[in-house]
């Protein structure tokens, strides 16, 4: 388990920060992935709110992964200038906050005819972040993502090919290609293998798309981090169980995130 460090959604535990705290040191983690707290996402934090948080956390001994947020979640077909407006927001705030990481997506193509004829502009956009990004100290990690370019592997690995270096990388998110009709092993991995330096865990069934715990799904996780172990991978395995549906609940909490994490640990310790 050294090579692997375990983080997660925290807000699948809990709203209120308190509650995500008290969750994640129930189950021994250091590390979480910051989306939401009291239903505000991380971008939107005031810098005042940041600073206590970032406080609040290193009181606590529980450290950021990633900042989870959600630039490049819109049309690709929309106008740039205020999406780049609050990549630049969110960028300063994952600074703030101390976070080595910060996710972004590839732009929703799903409501045009063929995805492939925005591939230039998909390119450029993430380009600029890239640009924008330079001399931060945080990595930009791509993450795969149903509705956007960058949804198989075949697009998120000519993403790499054009973009892929020291500070931007893939996540790569198994019960998101599923989602997709996707084979996530070995196609998927092999194909983005080398470019891959973090990991959401989630799996998921193809017959139904239900997302189910680690190892119950089509996701191929155990494979996935067996491959990974033996390649020497060090990097972050982050939770995002997204089990409400199989739980049979409206919404997610604690115990779910518990089962997620004991169906990865079950994984990991038996590699």
């Amino acid at each position: 388990m050294n090579r692997f460090i375990i983080s997660g959604f925290a807000d699948e535990i809990s709203d209120d920060l308190d509650e995500q705290i008290k969750g994640l040191k129930a189950l021994n983690m250091e590390y979480m992935e910051l989306r939401s707290i009291n239903h505000v996402f991380a971008g939107n934090f005031t810098f005042a709110y940041a600073r206590q948080v970032r406080k609040k956390l290193d009181s606590e001994g529980i450290k950021i992964s990633s900042l989870a947020s959600n630039v490049g979640k819109w049309s690709i077909t929309d106008p740039f200038d205020e999406q780049l407006d609050m990549f630049r927001r969110d960028l300063d705030i994952a600074r703030e906050l101390g976070a080595p990481n910060m996710r972004i997506f590839s732009f929703y193509t799903d409501m045009v005819e063929d995805p492939l004829e925005y591939a230039g502009e998909v390119l450029d956009r993430l380009n600029e972040f890239k640009e924008e990004n330079w001399d931060s100290g945080v990595v930009l990690l791509h993450e795969n993502d149903k509705k956007c370019f960058g949804d198989t592997a075949e697009k998120c690995a000519f993403i790499a090919r054009m973009l892929c270096s020291p500070d931007f990388k893939l996540i790569f998110d198994p019960g998101s290609f599923v989602k997709c009709d996707q084979e996530t092993y070995p196609e998927a991995y092999e194909m983005l293998k080398p470019y891959i330096s973090y990991l959401h865990i989630n799996d998921s069934r193809l017959s139904d798309k239900l997302i189910v715990p680690s190892g119950q799904g089509d996701g191929h996780i155990r494979d996935i981090l067996k491959d990974l172990k033996n390649s020497g991978f060090q990097g972050f395995l982050s939770l995002e169980p997204q089990l409400a549906d199989y739980a049979g609940k409206p919404k997610a909490g604690f115990e779910e995130f518990k089962m997620a994490h004991r169906a990865l640990m079950d994984i990991a310790e038996s590699l």
